[in-house]
């Protein structure tokens, strides 16, 4: 799933309407560790996918299945004031 998001930590979210909300519940991090791996960024990442797509379900916020989708709504917004944020 693909969703746009301004650049606030943490970011917030928009609408169909390119509206932004604030979402509760999503757990943010800046460092992801796996048994494979260590991931850092200076973005805010995503803790848990599934916690994060269930209560994005229950909002306001666009979401996409494809990123060639988000691109239509992206282009209406201010540029620079957003980006893409894919949740597996």
């Amino acid at each position: 799933m693909w969703f746009i998001i301004n650049k606030d930590n943490p970011p917030k979210f928009y609408t169909e309407t390119g509206s932004l909300i604030e979402v509760q519940g999503i757990e943010w991090t800046n460092v992801i560790v796996t048994t494979e791996r260590t991931f850092s960024s200076s973005q805010f990442l995503v803790k848990d996918s599934d916690q994060a797509l269930s209560v994005l379900q229950n909002s306001h916020a666009q979401c996409f299945q494809l990123k060639k989708d988000a691109k239509k709504l992206a282009t209406s917004l201010n540029n620079g004031c957003w980006k893409y944020l894919q949740i597996k």
